[in-house]
C-alpha cells in the first residue's frame, strides 16, 4: 500500500497495522508531498537519503519519482 502525504508522519503505526495483515508498505521518499498546497516544502512528508536506514524499519518498498536521467543519480544518492 502506499503511504503518502499527511499519513507519511504516523508511518511507524501504519506499517504495524499493515504488516500484521501481510500487506507492504511503499513510499515515495524523493518527493515532497502534502495533501494542503499552502504548506511549505520542508513541512511536507519525504524521506532524506541519510535516514533511509531509520525509515526500513516501517518501509517495503522506496519507489524513486523520476525522469530517465535522474534516476541513476537519485538511485545513488538514496542507496
Amino acid at each position: 500500500m502506499y503511504i503518502c502525504e499527511e499519513l507519511g508522519f504516523s508511518l511507524d503505526k501504519i506499517s504495524k497495522i499493515l504488516h500484521d495483515n501481510n500487506v507492504r508498505v511503499r513510499v515515495f521518499p524523493n518527493i515532497c508531498q502534502s495533501s494542503f498546497p499552502e504548506t511549505p516544502s520542508i513541512k511536507t512528508f519525504f524521506i532524506r537519503p541519510d535516514d533511509i536506514t531509520v525509515y526500513a524499519t516501517f518501509v517495503d518498498v522506496f519507489e524513486l519519482i523520476s525522469d530517465k536521467e535522474r534516476q541513476r543519480v537519485l538511485y545513488k544518492v538514496y542507496k
